[in-house]
């Protein structure tokens, strides 16, 4: 186990991470009723609420209307939007690699509920991960079976995405500048004209990528980094340290 991940289960991360996932439970209830039946699996303990180290795959510039990089399941688009509960990322531990994507949506006068639940349990030779100028790809397209949260029974599920990390040291740009600039945009492009924005992160990065999952940028200092920009600049290293 790294340095990092060796930190992660006795930081404050753990127990807010925990809570974090476990309002799932609560979501699923919520979709008990539901006119159509979203798609719930998990080849892992539902919820998953161990401290792992996750990443997630942004789009450039991301904002609440497009903020993760794309992904297909049974040849179906999974939503590309932000949302409290939301969540695509990579979650790392030991030798194993989890995937996780979800997402918690909420319509007027209803309760929230989960509009997708998939948590992959794979091993490293399962990705094809390449680097091609400073530009990691990790794709994966094949096969998953795991269980259906709900009915407790085997289902199996085409799985397919490929996500990338660009070197980002010289596309990270404070929030401001991209809110004044007409270049990026302006403020409908902003990550730091939203909600997503914590206090933590004041910054936006122009090219697609991985970030730290919110929860695991507010512990940076408690995992060892100054700041959030460092834990930022720090993801490359992690990424290959994981996967490669």
């Amino acid at each position: 186990m790294c340095e990092l991940c060796a930190k992660l289960s006795t930081s404050n991360y753990s127990s807010v991470l925990s809570k974090y996932m476990l309002e799932d439970v609560q979501r699923l209830m919520n979709t008990e009723n539901a006119i159509s039946q979203p798609l719930l699996f998990s080849q892992g303990d539902f919820p998953c609420i161990e401290p792992l180290l996750y990443l997630e795959p942004r789009v450039a510039l991301p904002k609440p209307t497009r903020y993760y990089q794309g992904m297909k399941i049974d040849a179906k688009d999974m939503r590309l939007d932000w949302a409290s509960g939301s969540m695509r990322a990579f979650g790392f531990k030991d030798d194993y690699v989890f995937f996780l994507s979800k997402a918690a949506v909420k319509k007027i006068g209803e309760a929230e509920r989960l509009d997708h639940y998939a948590l992959l349990k794979l091993e490293k030779n399962e990705l094809k991960v390449t680097e091609n100028n400073a530009v990691m790809t990790i794709a994966f397209s094949g096969h998953a079976d795991g269980v259906g949260i709900k009915s407790r029974k085997i289902e199996g599920h085409d799985v397919e995405f490929s996500f990338q990390h660009h070197n980002n040291e010289n596309a990270i740009v404070s929030a401001a500048a991209v809110s004044a600039s007409a270049v990026y945009g302006g403020k409908g492009r902003v990550q730091g004209s939203t909600a997503i924005l914590s206090k933590f992160e004041n910054y936006s990065i122009t090219v697609s990528h991985f970030a730290p999952h919110p929860l695991l940028i507010q512990a940076h200092k408690e995992l060892g980094f100054n700041s959030a920009l460092e834990m930022q600049r720090g993801v490359y290293g992690m990424l290959r340290q994981h996967l490669l």
